[in-house]
């Protein structure tokens, strides 16, 4: 058992994530002997299947980077001492892991390069490359980078050319990398490719010896991925772990979180009693849930559905049995949805007293309401109308009840979010964020659901778009001892038609959002105008949803263990841009550019875009923060821009909650003070009042025109640096004054250029002039 867990903690990765930021792993504390043979295997993920960057590196004094693997635009490129061989491409598909192997002996030179167990190319295999010779002792060996100690010594034998030109490190996933001090058979590599037990560790080199030797921006995650081919999708290693056990000590249902609760390994045949989540013990009530074997051939346990009905209170379970009975009977009527939703705003308030089981159950109850609404809208006969359907058995919704209905259910989605006093059962609920990513799954939902209706509205009956549109903003009053409302959420729902010829923005000037000013979304015309198909749709709706912080609620899967996790920290509000019809195809990036104000400004570097991806499984949802596509443009201390390939996601902004370089006191820098201002508006006055004097005497002489363009220069060059030079936080305008502020000071010195040659003219003029009054005066 003690191996089996040894080996599952052994499984992650180290993540590159490119560019000129210095990142590498080194092998500490583990001097190699002279190699005349070895075989080297690891799996590799990349993002661009035609970057380039290194692999790995080895050094030693004398030769610095005497043997590495990189790659060159996709391609595969070795090197021993000066020999180089290019395999050809290895990556063929990108964000998917490919198991390498390179195997070499000295003796004829022979060499293997295979991927995923079978020979790369046309050179994957062949002999005379570095033949006789011997990598030395006692090297430096690094992932990720050439090797920076040896290269970096000027002063040795020989410097190593490369080692000048600018590195770009290689944005790739590494693991399992070993080598052995023999070349592997062909055999033996397939079996340590197929391997799911962790069982293989290179002789030389061990996966596990680079841990301690993670430099710069290069991040050690667990678990790597790898092995999910093995047990399916969205599984943990902990799948192996079991099937181990319930060998040697007999068949056990695995430890799960299923239901806010957290069920320990137990035997087959034994029922388990865990006490409910957010109940006083004293209370006694407990979930059960039992323990059962699979008919099935192999010795395997298997959960049954857990009994949590007494971790429920009275008016949840009633709420539950009245949903139900809403989605799955076809005739009863519809306005009974209205005094129900009205009664669930009620109890949903987050003042009220809530368990982590009753916030679960609310959400399935609205799951249920949604189901419920779908159907009504879906069966509803559009050609009767409005009247006569106002006059049956009001089976259907009419607009006005589809917005009355709207408009309750976001009242209901708001009271269910984290914050104004239930935060401490939001806090309960386990595996902790996902309830909150079903309750994002359900607003999805509901977006989609209605945007049909109110393109309906106008499309086919003809109202108008600022009639069929809506939009709600919900706010809630935080429980602190600060108390005061703050904003928790905003919806807004709009119908466009196809040849809408400007820039949508979202918020608007007149409508910002409260704590959130710098927040915003920028839909280009693009979207609609181009190739998309959106283009070839009469009308659509667009619907943007802004959710305030929920950041301590919501945190990065990929620290499992942590809840506060203190890299790649969710740091921002979400919105989700979303349209219907939907457009399969991707946005071209900038099309969509968002804003993000940093909740936290404090202590904070590495910002990064990503859009929130979930998916439903057995064991409720499962969810990443996925960045592949999302690209920051611009980052200040305050916000950060970014723009993703897609739409229709919620997106946000991840920060790592510590910067090594952050001053704790804020420096203040004052690129002009009230002397300088005064200087540089005394100077521009002047320039301008001389302008003036010269326009208003009405002078036309060429001398005029020299100085009247002379002072306009002068002065436009000191307004525009007086008004952009405390725009350093604000690109676009930064970028508009800094342009004026060199164009008029390249006018300035055009012009001066232009009297200086003008008095040299007139200057010569008067010596000539000189020269011949005293020729005349002699003869």
């Amino acid at each position: 058992m003690k191996l089996l867990i040894s080996a599952v903690s052994t499984n992650s990765l180290l993540e590159f994530r490119g560019g000129p930021k210095s990142q590498y792993a080194i092998l500490v504390g583990k001097p190699l002997r002279a190699l005349d043979s070895f075989t080297m295997t690891f799996w590799l993920r990349v993002r661009n299947r035609h970057s380039s960057g290194y692999i790995v590196s080895y050094s030693v004094k004398e030769h610095p980077n005497i043997f590495y693997l990189k790659l060159e635009a996709g391609s595969l490129v070795i090197k021993i001492y000066n020999e180089t061989l290019n395999v050809g491409p290895l990556m063929t598909q990108e964000n998917v892991w490919k198991h390498v192997t390179f195997s070499w002996d000295s003796k004829g030179g022979k060499y293997n390069v295979l991927s995923d167990s079978s020979k790369l190319g046309q050179k994957g295999a062949g002999g005379h490359f570095g033949s006789g010779l011997l990598l030395p002792a006692s090297g430096e060996t690094t992932l990720g980078a050439r090797s920076h100690y040896f290269s970096n010594q000027k002063n040795s034998g020989r410097w190593d050319a490369e080692s000048e030109e600018p590195e770009q490190s290689l944005q790739m996933d590494l693991s399992h990398f070993n080598v052995w001090f023999t070349v592997l058979p062909v055999r033996e590599v397939r079996m340590i490719m197929k391997d799911c037990h962790l069982k293989y560790c290179g002789t030389a080199i061990r996966w596990t010896d680079f841990r301690d030797g993670t430099r710069g921006a290069v991040k050690l995650r667990w678990p790597s991925g790898v092995y999910n081919r093995c047990f399916g999708e969205w599984t943990d290693d902990e799948v192996t772990c079991d099937r181990y056990c319930s060998v040697i000590k007999g068949a056990r249902c695995r430890e799960e979180m299923i239901e806010n609760v957290h069920w320990p390994r137990t035997e087959v045949s034994k029922t388990v009693e865990v006490e409910c989540p957010g109940k006083a013990k004293v209370d006694g009530l407990v979930a059960t849930r039992q323990c059962q074997i699979t008919p099935a051939a192999g010795n395997k346990g298997k959960w049954a559905m857990p009994v949590i009905d007494a971790c429920l209170s009275s008016e949840t379970k009633e709420q539950i049995i009245r949903a139900r009975d809403l989605s799955q009977n076809k005739l009863i009527t519809y306005d009974v949805i209205f005094p129900f939703l009205a009664r669930l705003i009620n109890v949903t308030k987050p003042t009220a007293s809530h368990t982590p089981n009753d916030l679960s159950a609310y959400i399935q109850v609205a799951e249920f309401i949604l189901e419920f609404q779908a159907d009504r809208i879906r069966n509803r006969n559009w050609l009767v109308e409005r009247s006569q359907n106002e006059q049956s058995t009001k089976l259907y919704p009419n607009s006005t009840d589809i917005k009355v209905f709207m408009a309750q259910f976001v009242t209901v989605f708001n009271n269910l979010l984290p914050g104004g006093g239930n935060e401490k059962a939001w806090k309960l609920t386990k595996p902790f964020g996902q309830s909150l990513v079903h309750l994002f799954s359900i607003m999805t939902t509901f977006v989609d659901i209605h945007a049909g209706v109110l393109l309906r509205d106008v499309v086919v009956e003809r109202s108008a778009p600022i009639a069929a549109n809506f939009s709600q903003v919900m706010s809630k009053t935080s429980m602190d001892q600060e108390g005061g409302p703050f904003l928790s959420m905003a919806i807004r729902m709009e119908v466009h038609f196809s040849n809408h010829s400007s820039t949508l923005r979202y918020p608007r000037e007149d409508q910002l959002l409260q704590g959130f000013s710098e927040t915003r979304a920028i839909i280009k015309k693009n979207v609609w105008l181009g190739k998309s198909s959106l283009s070839k749709k009469r009308a659509f709706v667009v619907t943007t949803i802004f959710i305030g912080n929920v950041s301590e609620f919501l945190p990065n899967p990929a620290y499992e263990r942590e809840k506060k996790p203190t890299e790649d920290a969710l740091n921002s509000a979400l919105y989700l841009i979303r349209f219907f019809p939907e457009d399969p195809s991707p946005m071209v990036q900038r099309d969509i550019v968002t804003t993000f104000s940093y909740l936290s400004t404090k202590n904070i570097s590495d910002s990064q875009c990503f859009r929130l991806q979930y998916e439903k499984i057995r064991k409720g949802f499962v969810y990443k923060f996925a960045k592949q596509n999302c690209v920051r443009l611009h980052t200040t201390i305050s916000r950060a821009m970014c723009t993703c390939e897609d739409s229709g996601s919620f997106y946000g902004v991840t920060t790592d909650m510590y910067d090594p370089n952050w001053v704790e006191e804020k420096i203040v820098i004052y690129f002009m003070n009230w002397a300088t201002y005064f200087g540089c508006a005394m100077s521009a006055l002047c320039s301008l009042l001389g302008f003036c004097i010269l326009v208003f005497l009405r002078t036309t002489s060429n001398t005029s025109s020299l100085h009247k363009n002379t002072a306009l220069a002068v002065g436009f060059a000191q307004l525009s640096l007086m008004c952009g030079i405390d725009l350093h936080e604000f690109l676009i305008p930064c970028r508009v004054f800094t342009i004026a502020t060199l164009y008029f000071i390249l006018c300035l010195f055009c012009w001066m250029m232009n009297q200086g040659k003008k008095t040299r003219v007139q200057c010569t003029v008067c010596d000539i002039d000189r020269t011949y009054t005293t020729h005349n005066s002699f003869s």
